[in-house]
């Protein structure tokens, strides 16, 4: 009965806001045996820099991977210079399902690519990084043998980007900018900027709520929704009719083949748009759709977290808690 209850509260909470608690306890964990692994690996002359293609394996606590089914990590690191940012992804084609007395159990691949002088901190920047690519493992292993839509969507708009249409694509901006926002747009996409919003202000609760929303403005996760909210589909109209038409139809074709072979039958068939103007007009107004809803996603997520962080701090300290509003208006346009 506990275990239910447990589980009963995590889907509620999941339901809230979007968060994969687990996932969350499982980047912390990961980001800190990282960190001290490497620096390990250094003072103890076993790994030195600049080193390429380095396999680390972590072997996950046993109560995170009952958790997640996820019993062993392994992050594929590369160095290189002049890059500023952490860059990376899951691996999801090197994911290993084992089964252990009736349990599936999952090995999982990240691949991590960083540029770090080892003095600085770099948890702030390799937590919301994990969170980011651990939600989608998460989601991969709960969706492993099951047909997804969201997967197929993934899969074709790669298979276009990457297709014959590659170099059409760079140089019409319309059209790059229609793919880059498709890709954000994709559901897991918008779930796990959530997860990596969070990791961004979990330890940043104690500001007020004013803070911790102009904190996150600066970050790439809200960005990434006005990005979306203010795609302009009309750009993509302009261009030449034998130009949409050629896109168009990779676009379908790619879309429709990733469908099948995901095992998505959609009887509407509302991605195989046959003319230019509806066609852009149709994902045009999901993306800015899904950009909102990445907002108001993280706004909620914001508000939740700092409502019982100052429960908790309220418990713990009833005589000298300060007043803080709580209260933001998740339907404000942000310009």
């Amino acid at each position: 009965m506990e275990e239910f209850l447990r589980k009963l509260v995590r889907e509620i909470l999941n339901e809230e806001h979007g968060i994969s608690f687990e996932v969350d306890r499982l980047a912390e964990w990961l980001t800190k045996s990282f960190i001290d692994d490497i620096k390990s690996g250094i003072q103890n002359g076993t790994y030195k820099f600049p080193k390429r293609e380095h396999h680390i394996l972590f072997d996950v606590p046993e109560e995170l991977a009952i958790e997640t089914q996820i019993y062993i990590i392994v992050v594929e690191t590369d160095i290189f210079n002049g890059y500023e940012k952490i860059d990376g992804q899951f691996l999801a084609s090197k994911t290993d399902r084992q089964n252990d007395n009736g349990v599936d159990t999952y090995v999982i691949y990240l691949k991590l690519n960083f540029d770090w002088d080892f003095k600085g901190d770099i948890y702030t920047v390799l937590y919301p990084f994990f969170s980011h690519e651990l939600e989608h493992a998460y989601d991969y292993i709960l969706r492993f043998d099951k047909p997804s839509k969201s997967k197929a969507l993934n899969s074709g708009i790669k298979r276009i980007g990457n297709g014959y249409l590659q170099q059409i694509i760079i140089d019409n901006q319309p059209l790059s900018d229609f793919v880059f926002n498709f890709y954000l747009a994709l559901p897991e996409e918008v779930n796990a900027r959530v997860h990596e919003a969070f990791a961004q202000i979990k330890h940043n609760l104690h500001l007020d709520i004013d803070s911790i929303i102009r904190l996150l403005k600066t970050k790439q996760q809200f960005k990434d929704a006005i990005i979306m909210k203010g795609y302009n589909f009309n750009n993509a109209i302009t261009l030449s009719e034998e130009l949409k038409n050629e896109f168009i139809t990779e676009f379908n074709k790619q879309i429709l083949y990733s469908l099948i072979k995901r095992g998505v039958i959609d009887k509407d068939l509302t991605y195989a748009q046959k003319r230019t103007n509806q066609f852009f007009e149709y994902w045009g107004t999901r993306i800015n759709n899904n950009g909102e809803t990445l907002r108001r996603k993280i706004l909620k997520m914001v508000v939740a977290e700092k409502e019982k962080y100052d429960e908790k701090v309220k418990l713990s300290n009833p005589d000298n808690v300060p007043i803080v509003n709580t209260k933001v208006n998740t339907n404000t346009k942000n310009k």
